[in-house]
């Protein structure tokens, strides 16, 4: 690749470097161009002859380069300055994840904390999009910014694409178990978020709303059956709330509230069906149209029972009022064997509710209304009507 003259140029508006940060292989130096911080990673004095270094940091930028997403710093530059290899990076105004970890800049709440989870995720899937490996996930290489607390992932320089030969290198405290010097793949990522994800929610209430502990455990399986197989499957668990159990008190008042429930539902039930006892117990005969004479009990007729008030309901107040009043008070050999159920015919219960709904209960004067509607009673009916108003 050949080198850019950006830096050499000296057209160009920039301040002098001010040493910002130490790495393993390279310094990093904030610097200004055209009035905007930048920042240069340069290879150190000692392996600037280095063919080694001088490729690693080559195809760090190579890499780099070919990102674009807004959880990743953009890699802007090549450059050989003075025989000494460097890159030129956006700068970011903000805190390592460590710092913020270790609590020395930046407080993030849980929410905070999640969406910085979700960026790093997002980054990491935009990668492997790429068929490209970050494999040096860890907090000092994750800035966070001071204004709106965002996510900016760092350093590809142990980053490598599918089809690549070179040996894995990374953090051992951060790298897939059993992967040093070996093959590579999304696992290790994972591996390494999990780690990540473990540092910045110990000691933190942030476990609450999602099962945190299973999501990293998860991510930490070096089975294949087991651990995460994409990022994306990450995601989902991430976003999939936890079922909360209901408090014991809950459980306990539910449990109570069914009990009460279900003892009146018993108690109104076997209560409806309870028979109440009428007294009088001499047979009534009925003559029916055809002559024939039968008694109640041969009919089968059910004593009086409070499904009746159920039944007499549904015409309306005044109407089961109005019956209910006159069989009361009609003579006992009437009610005896019967129900009150027995004497609504549908004629008897249409005729009446049409003069009992234009009174009140207590005002029907019931021995006019039997003389006006008698005319209109079958003769079965009308039979009925003179042994229970007794005219």
């Amino acid at each position: 690749m050949e080198s850019s003259k950006f830096l050499s140029n000296n057209n160009e508006q920039k301040s002098s470097p001010i040493l910002i940060g130490k790495g393993g292989t390279c310094d990093l130096f904030r610097i200004m161009i055209h009035n905007k911080f930048h920042v240069l990673k340069k290879l150190k004095v000692e392996y600037k002859d280095s063919q080694q270094h001088i490729e690693s940091l080559r195809r760090e930028f190579e890499i780099g380069f070919q990102l674009d997403h807004p959880n990743i710093v953009r890699y802007i530059e090549y450059n050989t300055n003075d025989n000494v290899q460097s890159i030129l990076l956006e700068f970011i105004d903000g805190s390592t994840l460590t710092d913020v970890i270790n609590k020395q800049s930046i407080s993030l709440d849980s929410e905070q904390k999640k969406n910085i989870i979700l960026q790093l995720c997002s980054s990491i899937e935009y990668l492997h999009s790429k068929q490209t490996y970050h494999l040096d996930l860890k907090p000092d290489n994750i800035l966070i910014t001071f204004r709106g607390k965002n996510l900016k992932l760092i350093d590809f320089g142990h980053s490598l694409t599918d089809g690549n030969t070179n040996k894995v290198g990374g953090t051992k405290t951060f790298m897939l178990p059993g992967r040093e010097n070996s093959t590579f793949d999304a696992s290790d990522d994972i591996y390494a978020i999990g780690k990540i994800i473990e540092h910045l929610l110990s000691n933190n209430s942030s476990k609450k709303d999602i099962n945190w502990n299973q999501i990293i455990n998860k991510c930490l399986k070096t089975d294949s059956v087991e651990k995460f197989k994409s990022i994306n499957e990450l995601v989902a668990a991430i976003n999939t709330p936890i079922k909360k159990r209901p408090s014991k008190l809950i459980l306990i008042s539910s449990i109570i509230a069914f009990i009460i429930i279900g003892s009146l539902i018993i108690t109104q039930y076997l209560g409806s069906n309870k028979t109440e006892p009428i007294k009088g117990s001499t047979p009534l005969t009925i003559f029916m149209d055809s002559s024939e004479t039968t008694t109640l009990a041969q009919i089968k007729i059910n004593p009086h029972i409070k499904s009746d008030s159920i039944f007499c309901s549904q015409l309306g107040s005044s109407l089961y009022t109005s019956f209910r009043k006159v069989f009361n008070n009609s003579d006992q050999t009437i009610k005896s064997g019967a129900t009150l159920q027995t004497y609504l015919t549908d004629s008897i219960q249409t005729e009446w509710f049409n003069y009992s709904s234009k009174y009140e209960p207590e005002s029907i004067d019931y021995k006019n209304a039997y003389n006006n509607y008698y005319p209109n009673f079958t003769e079965s009916q009308k039979k009925i009507m003179n042994l229970l108003y007794d005219s």
